[in-house]
């Protein structure tokens, strides 16, 4: 029982420490240290697999088994000996690995730059931004592009890094925040749909998709309620919504991209691939006004609305367990 209120402290003490400083700097970082890991280990796996659709299914999966081993089973072993050995420093281990999983503060303050680049005009400034939050080519963007792009990535950060981390954080606190993260990190590395990842990047695609279905879900819930409560074109939302939301392969995306785009009135694009091969382009949502800077600063309301949301959803849960168990 006393696990209950130490996960439901750790989870808060976790989102705070982030929206205070950020991602933990330098070797700290998941992004970095996983991104790090995953390039050596692929190399090593690619050495050792034949270059066969199978094969390379198989190194993905190993692939993502080594790395919930190391990212997710270290940081479980070391909060298990914490809470055994002396139950502060297990709650100080269990507060530290939610605050490093969860990320919310450095992809505000990305897309904050983005809005002001596109505002001042200085467009080279905003795509560069944009591509390091990315990890895609936006050299080309024009300003439309600029503003579609930085809401849909508002719109993904939302579901991934905001609600479905603290989904996990809800259920297995620091452990689930890193077991997740983890995985969601390894997706965006390897899970891209082009010739080079599509066979070895299979796993990791699947065990995401599997680990977002509910989080997703809820994502879009508490996204639509900050749509009614800023104001926004809830009408257009729930038209897109209901339109548009099974035109994205990724169904896990699509609910909260579907809510951005109609609640913005913006067009966002979306990339049809077949064995790897972009095909085409289609699109979600309508364009019925000119993209603007404010557009963006809007894409962050509601992502900070939905992941307070989420903290507050949990936490009551975890407290109402607390006092009935």
């Amino acid at each position: 029982m006393l696990m209950i209120i130490n996960t439901l402290a750790a989870m808060c003490a976790g989102f705070v420490l982030n929206l205070m400083v950020g991602t933990p700097p330098g070797w700290l970082d998941p992004k970095r240290l996983i991104s790090s890991f995953a390039a050596g280990l692929e190399r090593l796996l690619r050495r050792f697999y034949e270059e066969s659709s199978e094969a390379l299914r198989m190194a993905g999966g190993v692939m993502v088994f080594f790395t919930l081993v190391v990212f997710a089973g270290v940081p479980l072993a070391l909060v298990i000996v914490g809470y055994k050995l002396l139950p502060v420093a297990g709650l100080i281990l269990d507060c530290f690995f939610c605050w490093t999983a969860f990320s919310i503060r450095n992809e505000r303050q990305a897309l904050s730059q983005i809005m002001r680049g596109v505002r001042s005009g200085n467009l080279e400034r905003a795509r560069k931004i944009l591509s390091s939050l990315t990890n895609e080519d936006c050299s080309e963007l024009d300003k439309d592009g600029i503003v579609k792009k930085a809401v849909e990535c508002a719109a993904d950060t939302t579901a991934d890094n905001g609600a479905a981390v603290l989904f996990f954080m809800f259920l297995g606190g620091g452990f689930g925040g890193m077991f997740y993260r983890s995985v969601s990190i390894l997706n965006g590395l390897i899970g891209k749909k082009n010739e080079q990842y599509i066979d070895f990047g299979k796993p990791a695609r699947n065990v995401w998709k599997v680990l977002m279905f509910i989080p997703s879900r809820i994502a879009a819930f508490f996204t639509k309620l900050d749509v009614s409560f800023l104001r926004l074109d809830s009408e257009n939302c729930k038209k897109i919504c209901r339109r548009d939301r099974k035109k994205l392969s990724d169904k896990n995306l699509a609910a909260c991209r579907c809510v951005f785009a109609g609640a913005l009135d913006i067009q966002l694009t979306k990339e049809e691939y077949f064995d790897g091969e972009l095909m085409r382009n289609r699109y979600i949502g309508e364009q019925l006004k000119e993209c603007r800077h404010e557009d963006i600063y809007w894409a962050i309301q509601l992502m900070y609305g939905c992941v307070f949301g989420c903290l507050l959803l949990f936490s009551i849960i975890r407290a109402a367990l607390f006092f009935i168990l």
